[in-house]
This record gives C-alpha cells, sequence and structure tokens, in this order.
C-alpha cells in the first residue's frame, strides 16, 4: 500500500496522501480517524522510527535520499512520550538554519 506519494518540483519535494487514505488516521486501539489535511506539502524532515538503542545521543547530521534530493533525517524510537515535540524542535531548528 503507498502512504505517501513524493513529487520532486524543482529544488523541493512535495507530498500528498493518495486518494484511498487521504485524511484518514490509524489510531491503534481506536479505529481509522478522519483528520484534516494538505497536499503538497515540501518535504523538509524525514522521520525513520527505530528501536531505541539506535537513537543516538547526540547524532551526527543525517539525511534521507528522496528522488535525488537530500532531507534531513532524524531517528526517534515512537513510544518515546518525547517523540512529537522532538519532531517539532528539529523543524524548528530547521526552519531557523534557512532564514
Amino acid at each position: 500500500m503507498i502512504r505517501l506519494l513524493l513529487l520532486r518540483k524543482n529544488k523541493a519535494i512535495v507530498a500528498s496522501a493518495p486518494n484511498t487514505i487521504k485524511g484518514l488516521l490509524e489510531v491503534r486501539g481506536i479505529g481509522i480517524l478522519k483528520f484534516p489535511n494538505k497536499s503538497n506539502v515540501v518535504l523538509r524532515l524525514a522521520v525513520e522510527l527505530v528501536e531505541r538503542q539506535l537513537v543516538e545521543r547526540l547524532p551526527e547530521s543525517q539525511f534521507y535520499n528522496a528522488l535525488g534530493t537530500k532531507i534531513p533525517l532524524l531517528r526517534l524510537y515512537p513510544f518515546d512520550i518525547s517523540s512529537a515535540i522532538k519532531i517539532e524542535m528539529a523543524l524548528k531548528e530547521l526552519s531557523a538554519v534557512q532564514h
């Protein structure tokens, strides 16, 4: 099943959900819920969910290759309560560096 569509637009990679799952989110233990969504969003950060022992304390810069474009990569253990805020902090840091 395709969960994300990626397209190159100039130097950016844009992401959209396929129509079959657009606006839907599976919440484990609750079911599939409807959520607002956006299409053609610029991909600024890739997140890889890994085992806790693979999350480095002070990682070097890492990148994900998306259609030949390097996207900053963050590796996180998905069940840490702080994982969502770490993603938010990484996006803020990327925005500060780019401006």
